[in-house]
This record gives structure tokens, C-alpha cells and sequence, in this order.
């Protein structure tokens, strides 16, 4: 731990309940210390962690006191720790009006609507890259209708998880409609949100048309083949050659064999530079018809690689298929064909179509 960081360390014990943490002893030295400037600006620019921390509402309020009035970057996260609404509230106000890049957490924290509503208020309206994880938070449609609508448009970058946060249809509607259109890289988490159709098509008809990295995580939404056909649609449009990373996530969604002949369609219109390629197709009911629409649809400039068809049930046919259309400008690969009802027998077959410039621990059967 260097020397910031352990003193930030013992300057919030200072403020947790006995018997949280032994309380240490703080030199005079040390002290000294915590009261120049730049080591709280050396320890917020490098990032602070706190896990299953009983911080509580005045501890977050003593970080949030030490915010220099001149940081630029901040990288602070909380995972399942009692910050309490109060606490994201006095974190929120003290936020430096002239941040460029934010990265704040909130994972499994009480952080509520409330506590959304006021770190969209104080938003830096130059932020140029966001990530912001509430993960767990129960804000609801309404705490991210406050963010959606406070986001800065000078965004290039935008990582939100919002996995578990009670999302809604009107949450992931003000949230597509309220996407800053400058945006180069957007990683949207939504797991476990309630979405139908219609808000898939509303998300697609709003996707940034300069992006360079699109992250969708949809799993377990209850998304179809429809919802699935309706974003792949969207992909066409993004403007060549712009596009390089892609990665989706349908897992626990019954999109069938249509949704992925869907995906399969929109992979042959995707820009010809795309580098890298996740999909996330767990019990997704693919099929061996869906696997093999979307191994001749691999497109030929992929470096890396990532496909999950466990417990899809494709068969050795379809991860046969898949296995003889890798591009061969692969460098990284993984691929899970668990549970997909492929013999023992036919495993070995398999490996041995795997290209031997990839590892043999890509493979997953």
C-alpha cells in the first residue's frame, strides 16, 4: 500500500464504529501527512476500494471533504458497504465541477433513487468519460431516468451497470433517448432489467452512430427473438469503418434459433474491421440451426474472439461447424460448448479441429 493510500486508510478507520476494524494507531507523522493536499489527490487519481466496509453515511462524508477542488480523475468504488442515501448525497455535492473522467460504484449499496437523483445534479458538464456502477441499488426506472437526463453531452466514453437496479421499460427508454450522440465507446449493462420489444427497438433507433466499442448486456431481460432481431438490425447501420469491438450478451434469453439466425444476418453487414466479437448465448435455446448461421457469419478481420453456447444443447454438428469457420486471424479465442449434448466420443473430434495457433484451454466441452 503506498504511502496515500494507507494513510487515507487510517484516516477513515478513524471514523468507522468500534469493533468494525482494530483501530490502529496514527502517528504524528502520519497525520501531518493526511493533512497535505497531494496525497489525497495522489490517492483519488490512483483509486480507492472499499468491500464490505461498515463506512456508513460519515464516513463517505470525510472523502468526500478531502475531494481536491482541482481532480480531474476520480476513481472511487463501494461494494457492499453501508454508504447510506446520506452518504452518496455528500459525495455527490462534492464532486470537482472540473472532472474529466469519473469512475464511481455503488455495487450492492443502499444508494435508492434519491441518492441517484443527486449524483445526476452534480454531473461536471465537460465529464468526457463516465462509468458508474449501481449495481444492485434498487434506484429503479426512476433513479435512471435522473441519470439519463443529466448526462453530459460531451461524452466520448460511457460504462453503466445498472444489473439489478429494478430497471424498467420507462428506465430503458429515457435511458436510449437520452444517450449522448458523440459517444465512441458505450458499455451498457442491463441485466435482470424488465424490458420488452418495443424497448429494444427504441434502444437500437438511438445507438450512437460513431461507436467504436458497443457493449449490450441483456441477460436474463426476457428479451425474444423479436427484441433480438430489432438491435441486431441496428448494428447495419453504425457507420463504416468505425465499429472494431462488439460484444452481447442474451444469456437466460429464449431468442431460439431465429434470434440467433438474427444475429447471424446482422454479423455479415457489420464493418469490415471488426477486431473483437463476444457473445454471450447461455441457455439461450440456439439450437444447432442457430450455431451454424453464426459460424458461417464469423467475420474474416476477428483478432479475438468469445462465444458462449453452454447449455444451448447445438450439438457436435453445430460446434463442429463453428470450430472449421474460425477466421484465421484469430490470436485470442474462447469458446463454451458446455452442456450443448455432445458425447464424450465426440469431444476429442472436436479438439482436434481446434486451429493450432489457439490455446487447447480456449475450448470448453
Amino acid at each position: 500500500m503506498s504511502l496515500a493510500h494507507h494513510a487515507v486508510a487510517l484516516y477513515v478507520v478513524a471514523f468507522l464504529p468500534s469493533g468494525i476494524f482494530a483501530l490502529q494507531r496514527v502517528s504524528k507523522q502520519t497525520w501531518c501527512r493526511l493533512q497535505e493536499a497531494d496525497v489525497w489527490l495522489s490517492a483519488f487519481r490512483v483509486g480507492m476500494v472499499f468491500a464490505s466496509c461498515d463506512i456508513g453515511g460519515r464516513g463517505v462524508r470525510a472523502l468526500a471533504s478531502r475531494l481536491p477542488a482541482e481532480l480531474e480523475r476520480l476513481h472511487l468504488r463501494f461494494r457492499w458497504c453501508s454508504v447510506g442515501t446520506e452518504g452518496v448525497v455528500a459525495l455527490a455535492h462534492r464532486l470537482p465541477i472540473g472532472l474529466k473522467k469519473l469512475d464511481l460504484g455503488f455495487r450492492g449499496c443502499s444508494v435508492g433513487a434519491k441518492g441517484a437523483l443527486a449524483i445526476a445534479e452534480k454531473l461536471p458538464s465537460g465529464l468526457q468519460q463516465l462509468h458508474l456502477c449501481m449495481r444492485g441499488c434498487n434506484i429503479g426506472s426512476l433513479g435512471v431516468q435522473a441519470l439519463a437526463n443529466r448526462l453530459p453531452g460531451s461524452l466520448a466514453v460511457l460504462h453503466l451497470d445498472l444489473r439489478d437496479c429494478g430497471l424498467g421499460s420507462e428506465g430503458v427508454r429515457t435511458l436510449a433517448q437520452k444517450l449522448p450522440g458523440n459517444l465512441e465507446e458505450l458499455h451498457l449493462f442491463l441485466a435482470g432489467c424488465r424490458m420488452n420489444s418495443q424497448d429494444a427497438r427504441i434502444l437500437a433507433s438511438h445507438l450512437p452512430a460513431q461507436l467504436t466499442q458497443l457493449h449490450l448486456g441483456f441477460a436474463g431481460c426476457g428479451l425474444n427473438a423479436d427484441g433480438v432481431g430489432v438491435l441486431a438490425e441496428s448494428f447495419t447501420s453504425l457507420r463504416q469503418p468505425k465499429l472494431t469491438d462488439l460484444s452481447l450478451d442474451f444469456a437466460w434469453c429464449n431468442i431460439g434459433a431465429e434470434g440467433a439466425c438474427a444475429i447471424a444476418q446482422a454479423l455479415m453487414h457489420v464493418p469490415g474491421h471488426l477486431r473483437s466479437l463476444k457473445l454471450g448465448l447461455g441457455a439461450c435455446n440456439v439450437g444447432r440451426e442457430g450455431a451454424c448461421a453464426l459460424a458461417d457469419a464469423l467475420p474474416d478481420s476477428l483478432a479475438r474472439l468469445h462465444l458462449d453456447f453452454s447449455r444451448c444443447r447445438i450439438s457436435a454438428t453445430g460446434a463442429s461447424k463453428v470450430l472449421q469457420q474460425l477466421p484465421g486471424t484469430l490470436l485470442q479465442a474462447h469458446l463454451d460448448f458446455r452442456g450443448c449434448a455432445i458425447t464424450v466420443e465426440e469431444r476429442k473430434g472436436l479438439r482436434d479441429l481446434l486451429p493450432e495457433a489457439l490455446s487447447p484451454s480456449c475450448l470448453l466441452i
